[in-house]
């Protein structure tokens, strides 16, 4: 199997994991698409730059471009009371969970950009984080390893 998307399509349709109504079906493309378009983002701008420039587009990415990702995220999953709901659409686990979490892992909880990440989370999707830190060092935590209690990288 080959392409990220198309494999993560193919594994929810497998395993039960795909919308079966229209509107929930665009929510799951929503946060797929989201997180691809921040993902082209930094990566263009950081991975083919060196020195100052790259050092510039990390900090762009951690102040500017993530704060407006993560307000997108931040109440979609939670319930009229405002707790968590467990699953970012619908309140039920699809292939958005998954990816959601990869690349926070990524971004957010990798050692090398925990020291950036993490502060941008806690300030503007405290709920995200808490959804990140129950997913991936919980009920995703034998895809992750010991991802979540990687500490912080040191200067």
């Amino acid at each position: 199997l080959e392409q990220a998307r198309a494999i993560l399509k193919y594994l929810g349709s497998k395993f039960s994991m795909n919308p079966t109504d229209s509107y929930t079906d665009y929510l799951v493309d929503f946060y797929h698409d989201c997180l691809d378009d921040t993902y082209q983002e930094f990566y263009f701008k950081y991975l083919f730059t060196t020195g100052d420039v790259k050092a510039d587009a990390e900090k762009r990415f951690f102040e500017k471009t993530m704060p407006v990702l993560l307000a997108k995220f931040e109440k979609t999953f939670l319930d009229e009371k405002g707790d968590l709901t467990g699953y970012l659409v619908d309140g039920q686990l699809s292939t958005a969970d998954f990816k959601m979490c990869c690349y926070m892992d990524v971004w957010m909880m990798n050692p090398k950009r925990r020291e950036l990440g993490e502060p941008v989370l806690k300030e503007f999707a405290p709920n995200l984080l808490r959804y990140i830190e129950q997913k991936i060092g919980g009920e995703f935590s034998e895809y992750f390893g010991d991802s979540a209690k990687r500490p912080p990288r040191t200067k």
